[in-house]
C-alpha cells in the first residue's frame, strides 16, 4: 500500500492526480528540465496518459512518483518517487523539479523521504538511481540517499550512470 503524504520539514509528497496535470505539463515544457532525461514535451492529454497508464498502476504496487509540494504555500515543485522495474526486480528512484526549485535542497530532502519509507516498508528492495554522467547535483542527490555508482556510462540516448 503506497504510504502518502510523506512529510518532511518543508514538503509534503502526496499522489499525483488530474488536478496536477496542468503542473506536469509545464514541468516537461522546460527544456533545462529535460535537459539530461531524454524525455520530451508533453501535451495534457499525454500527461494524464502517463498518469492512467504509468504512474497510477505503481500506486497500486505500493510505490510510484509523488507531487512534491512546498508545504508553507501548497506551491507544486515537481515530483519524486520509486518506480518497480519488474523486469529488474529493483526499484528507480527518480526527480524532477521546476527549475525555480532547484538549488534549496528539494530534491534531496524528498529523495531522503523517499527511500527511509521505502526501507522501511520494502525490506531488502533494490533502490537504484539512473542518472546522465553530466548531471553532477542529481549525482550527488543520490550519494545524499546512500547510493554509489556501479559501473561505468551504460550505453544509450541518454547515457547514463547506475547507483545502488
Amino acid at each position: 500500500m503506497l504510504s502518502v503524504p510523506l512529510r518532511t520539514p518543508r514538503l509534503v509528497l502526496r499522489a499525483l492526480d488530474e488536478g496536477d496535470l496542468d503542473e506536469l505539463v509545464r514541468l516537461n515544457d522546460d527544456p533545462l528540465v529535460l535537459r539530461f532525461t531524454g524525455d520530451g514535451p508533453v501535451d495534457r492529454t499525454g500527461a494524464a496518459a502517463v498518469l492512467r497508464d504509468r504512474i497510477r498502476p505503481q500506486y497500486a504496487r505500493g510505490v510510484g512518483r509523488l507531487a512534491v509540494v512546498r508545504a508553507a504555500d501548497g506551491v507544486f515543485l515537481g515530483w519524486c518517487g520509486l518506480r518497480y522495474d519488474a523486469q529488474e526486480d529493483q526499484y528507480d528512484l527518480g526527480y524532477r523539479l521546476h527549475v525555480a526549485a532547484r538549488g534549496h535542497g528539494y530534491a534531496t530532502e524528498s529523495a531522503l523521504a523517499v527511500v527511509a519509507d521505502a526501507r522501511e516498508r520494502l525490506s531488502g528492495a533494490r533502490i537504484v538511481g539512473r542518472v546522465h554522467p553530466e548531471n553532477v547535483a542529481s549525482q550527488r542527490v543520490l550519494e545524499r540517499c546512500g547510493l554509489r555508482r556501479l559501473g561505468d556510462v551504460a550505453e544509450g540516448e541518454p547515457p547514463f550512470l547506475t547507483y545502488g
